[in-house]
């Protein structure tokens, strides 16, 4: 089905994907405790809700984008700052 120009969202997409490859690879490695992954999964999770809520009518609105892409940055990076500990 193709999805309408107005609820793509590559950029967050990317951001989705990343996190979760992030808490994979930190949890392979044994570098994310099993409370820290269920807690940044939690975290993708109500991103993911989110966005849902902010699509359901059909439009996603610019400043809803941009929500969305500054929540996914700050939990890439709180990830990413988790892992290297």
């Amino acid at each position: 089905a193709e999805v309408p120009d107005q609820l793509r969202t590559p950029v967050i997409n990317g951001y989705q994907a990343w996190v979760g490859e992030l808490i994979a690879w930190g949890e392979a490695c044994g570098e994310l405790a099993p409370g820290e992954i269920s807690r940044l999964r939690s975290k993708a999770g109500d991103l993911e809700r989110f966005e849902r809520y902010y699509k359901r009518d059909g439009a996603l609105q610019p400043y809803e984008r941009e929500l969305l892409h500054g929540r996914f940055v700050r939990l890439a990076r709180e990830t990413i700052e988790t892992v290297s500990r």
